[in-house]
């Protein structure tokens, strides 16, 4: 697996590492099958070297944060995996794309929205 983090990869058998940023609550950290969970508050550059993600994944908007206070707190402690924003559904994904891409080039950032069909019926 090609290494895409400036803090050391994958996991032992060779998977993405992720962190998935939004879980509110207290500021420790969760890990529930190799995924990694934290609050805004806590992400810090002691949490990205403990935790090494690949890949930090979050909602769009979060009652915390937003992708853009996300992309700017991880551009500024440096991350150099990739920032997923998980939605489900954006009207103009295109616009989120070019005002996050253009603050922070740096940042390999990009959306994924789910599919209709994926998510469980209420």
């Amino acid at each position: 697996m090609t290494q895409h983090s400036g803090f050391a990869g994958a996991d032992p058998v060779g998977l993405p590492v992720m962190l998935v940023v939004g879980r509110g609550g207290d500021s420790a950290p969760l890990v529930l099958d190799g995924y990694h969970f934290a609050n805004f508050a806590s992400l810090s550059l002691d949490l990205l070297g403990a935790v090494q993600p690949d890949v930090v994944l979050s909602a769009l908007v979060h009652e915390d944060f937003d992708a853009f206070d996300l992309a700017e707190l991880l551009t500024a402690l440096r991350f150099r995996g990739r920032y997923r924003v998980v939605a489900q559904e954006i009207p103009h994904p295109e616009v989120v794309l070019r005002e996050v891409r253009g603050a922070f080039p740096s940042l390999d950032f990009d959306i994924m929205i789910l599919d209709q069909v994926w998510l469980p019926r209420l």
